[in-house]
């Protein structure tokens, strides 16, 4: 599959970089051409043409965006504005600065029509290069799952119960098994219109992203594609136990309609009365997982969750939910969940795609492509002959080098887990970019002295590997590095890089980086961020 998607995707991306730019970026380059991490004052890199921004006459050629409280090009006193160095570079406010997705907003605002590749600066940062614009699309991508009190999230996506909710630095970020889905709304409502604004917003970020080869590593659930593609979803695409949603209540009664379907009136009331069904059907432990249907659904009524939300129907509220009506039930559900309360979140997402991708091409894409290509690859998979020919040694290390081979024998045995924490250890991103281990381009470097803890340049995806004399030696001392981590240096100062929600990408793929493990990744490059 991979190799058909990436030469679907040259194709594209020759058929989208054909047309001249319209409006500048920030930071202009031509199409196709991509910058290193900047290295100190010894690179060659100089720094990218500047270019103004152009009048908006490109931006009101674009299809028009529902009107809300905060438009993202929204203009006035309150516009977050770019700030410019000596050079007259406009550099983006800190990362950490209170309006950090006001900023986005205004960015893609002024770039996403331009057929140039954007290229980000920070304010309080020296580096440039890819890493820093893919971090920025990282950055980005988090802040969109965070649900705190100033989160935008909570408009977003399915409200999710509090185990899939993790909190790091003071800010709350959604993180679920199957990824994030649209909250329904009431079209046209207020709390729609908002949500559209944003989803439109997601839409242009992700095709830009993809035009100039970056990702935006939001995990998006799989259906949310297939209803960008128009497909009607299966009833299984309801909030189902073990998702991490609310409302598992609802796919659990779809599945016990499904299984009732086509059975004698009889047989359905007596399994409506069988104890057990909370087990069965919610996964539900202790009193609840012995309750049957029946006992359950005296709780129920036509709700968005079976207990809360907006009525599916007019007196929901006082429709109490039987065996007899569990069709209905779930019919109104699926209509809602599904349908009508998504339905313009989607066409606002598949908006954006178009305000940037002109070409019908990028909808030939299946689902689970476009999910790849938008948001980052699959779990790593890897073999011994795989890691020989596509990892780089360096610095006196060959396949040959005992250390090497211990190395090479230790991430073939790794499970997925262990794999995916080895990638962010190296590259700050647990998966691999698209083209697998070949795109990753890790580099394994000769360090000394003998024994002492392996250390990762993410900027370049180099591990600076040590000797060692066993493999208990080398577990030992990476399992210590995993855990301390180590200090990515910026223009304020030095300070811990977060890997909850952050990434740095080498000078090619663009890496992909959850937010479901808050842990400590890696830039050990001197001077400049990557």
């Amino acid at each position: 599959m991979h190799s058909r998607m990436l030469q679907s995707k040259e194709a594209f991306l020759v058929e989208e970089s054909s047309v001249p730019a319209s409006v500048p970026a920030i930071l202009d380059r031509e199409p196709g051409k991509k910058r290193k991490a900047a290295r100190g004052p010894d690179s060659e890199d100089t720094d990218p043409e500047v270019i103004e921004p152009a009048p908006k006459a490109a931006e009101q050629a674009a299809p028009e965006e529902p009107k809300g409280p905060e438009q993202p090009g929204a203009t006035g006193p309150e516009r977050p504005v770019l700030v410019k160095d000596t050079s007259g570079t406009q550099r983006l406010p800190g990362r950490t600065s209170a309006n950090f997705l006001e900023v986005a907003e205004r960015v893609l605002q002024l770039t996403y029509s331009s057929r140039a590749m954007l290229e980000v600066v920070f304010e309080d940062e020296t580096g440039f290069g890819d890493g820093v614009t893919q971090s920025f699309y990282t950055d980005v991508a988090t802040e969109l799952c965070r649900v705190d009190d100033l989160g935008p999230g909570r408009l977003l996506w399915a409200e999710h119960l509090p185990q899939s909710r993790i909190e790091h630095q003071g800010k709350v970020f959604l993180h679920s098994r199957r990824g994030l889905f649209p909250q329904p709304h009431v079209p046209g409502s207020p709390d729609s219109v908002e949500a559209c604004s944003r989803f439109r917003f997601l839409g242009r970020l992700a095709a830009k992203a993809l035009r100039d080869g970056f990702i935006v590593p939001i995990s998006l659930c799989p259906y949310f594609f297939e209803a960008v593609l128009g497909a009607d979803l299966p009833l299984k695409a309801l909030p189902s136990p073990g998702d991490g949603w609310s409302g598992e209540f609802v796919g659990a009664a779809a599945a016990f309609a499904l299984a009732q379907r086509g059975r004698p009136e009889a047989e359905r009331l007596k399994a409506a009365a069988e104890s057990g069904w909370g087990a069965t059907y919610l996964q539900a432990k202790g009193a609840a997982g012995e309750m049957s249907f029946s006992e359950y659904s005296q709780h129920c009524c036509f709700l968005e969750t079976g207990t809360g939300g907006i009525e599916l129907c007019e007196g929901g509220a006082e429709r109490r939910l039987t065996i007899d009506n569990l069709e209905d039930f779930v019919e109104s559900s699926a209509q809602w969940w599904l349908k009508d309360g998504i339905a313009q979140q989607v066409a606002a997402f598949r908006a954006g795609v178009e305000d940037v991708c002109d070409s019908p091409a990028i909808w030939a894409f299946e689902a689970s492509e476009l999910q790849e290509l938008f948001c980052g690859a699959a779990a790593p998979r890897w073999t011994a002959q795989e890691l020989k020919q596509h990892l780089k040694f360096r610095g006196g290390y060959n396949s040959g080098s005992p250390v090497v081979q211990l190395l090479i024998e230790e991430m073939v045995r790794m499970p997925p887990e262990r794999r995916a924490r080895f990638l962010e250890f190296v590259t700050a991103c647990p998966r691999l970019p698209h083209g697998g281990l070949g795109a990753a381009e890790i580099a394994v470097v000769q360090s000394k002295p003998k024994g002492a803890l392996p250390r990762a340049h993410t900027c370049t995806n180099e591990l600076q590997l040590p000797a060692y004399d066993t493999v208990e030696g080398l577990l030992a001392a990476d399992k210590v590095s995993y855990r301390r981590g180590a200090f990515c240096k910026t223009a304020g100062g030095d300070g811990l890089c977060s890997g909850h929600g952050r990434v740095v990408a080498g000078r090619r793929g663009p890496r992909l980086c959850t937010v479901s493990d808050p842990f400590t990744s890696v830039c050990s490059s001197s001077g400049s961020p990557s």
